[in-house]
């Protein structure tokens, strides 16, 4: 279950209290530290984290909306942190900017199309076969 804990993370958002995973320690060690990651991109976006070395704790905020104003998510070129925070850009009111894309279509070649087929508005994530 070790690489489902980002998409895990934008689902703890949307939660009413705390979302509490440990024993995580191994995600600081996949294409990025993606603990890191993902308590950065979930605070840029006004989610409240807490990190630890092997621990992630996600204060979910309920139905209430998340982002304020435009948030950019440097995915560090890690697919899976690509991919979860552009599914978070399906519960906001204003558009999650994800940089670095192009890993997408390593593991996921038909996510770009599933999620224009499930309404999101996605400009530019790039395509290219890796």
């Amino acid at each position: 279950m070790i690489d489902e804990f980002p998409i895990l993370s934008m689902a703890a958002t949307k939660a009413k209290g705390d979302t509490v995973m440990e024993g995580v320690e191994e995600l600081r060690y996949k294409e990025t530290d993606r603990i890191n990651a993902v308590c950065e991109g979930l605070q840029k976006a006004g989610v409240e984290t807490i990190n630890t070395k092997d621990t992630m704790v996600i204060r979910g905020i309920g139905n209430t909306s998340i982002l304020k104003g435009n948030v950019e998510i440097n995915s560090k070129l890690d697919h899976r942190i690509a991919m979860s925070f552009l599914c978070l850009g399906l519960t906001t009111e204003k558009p999650i900017v994800v940089k670095d894309t192009e890993t997408i279509n390593s593991s996921f070649p038909g996510f770009v199309n599933i999620m224009k087929k499930i309404g999101a508005k996605l400009k530019n994530v790039n395509q290219k076969k890796i």
